[in-house]
């Protein structure tokens, strides 16, 4: 889960209750869960998300690039079958991010 807010404050108190309600179902916050500065962005579920010129921008992370780059290549190459249906699945991925182009700037 996500949370935005332009108040720091805010965040923590949303933080503190989130616990709160947790704990009632004796469940708890994983413990990388922490309070990001939206300009210096973070990485979640393979997307890096980043706030510029008061617009949040979300784009694909690096290590994420790198990982589908390997496995079209690899698919491409010995599994033709099943390429296709996985780039395409890729693409649904894609339209999330700022980076609906990438199959196609991509050599595959």
């Amino acid at each position: 889960m996500i949370l935005f807010h332009h108040d720091k404050d805010y965040l923590k108190q949303c933080l503190v209750k989130i616990e709160q309600e947790l704990k009632l179902l004796k469940l708890s916050l994983n413990r990388k869960t922490q309070i990001y500065d939206l300009e210096k962005g973070f990485n979640f579920l393979g997307y890096k998300f980043v706030l510029k010129n008061k617009k949040l921008l979300i784009l694909l992370n690096n290590q994420t690039k790198k990982k589908i780059k390997k496995k079209l290549r690899r698919l491409k190459k010995h599994q033709a079958s099943n390429y296709h249906a996985v780039k395409t699945s890729y693409q649904g991925y894609f339209q999330v991010a700022n980076t609906k182009h990438f199959l196609y700037r991509s050599k595959f």
